[in-house]
């Protein structure tokens, strides 16, 4: 999950090997899942501004594992 102060709208992006991406743009709070089923655990997680943008964000990203689901 990744959190920021003020109002800009982010982009949060998870891309593992082999293809297996996911991306979001919004307001704080975004949050993503990926089912990396290769189980590479060498995933890269991106927030960033859309290009062009420019601004000081102050945010905190927590990076986990995904629930397992209840059933």
């Amino acid at each position: 999950m990744a959190t920021w102060t003020g109002s800009a709208t982010l982009e949060l992006e998870i891309a593992c090997p082999g293809g297996v991406a996911v991306a979001r743009r919004g307001s704080s709070g975004l949050s993503l899942e990926v089912d990396d089923s290769n189980d590479s655990a060498t995933c890269m997680v991106t927030l960033s501004l859309p290009p062009g943008v420019h601004a000081d964000v102050s945010f905190t990203l927590v990076v986990g594992p995904a629930a397992l689901a209840q059933g």
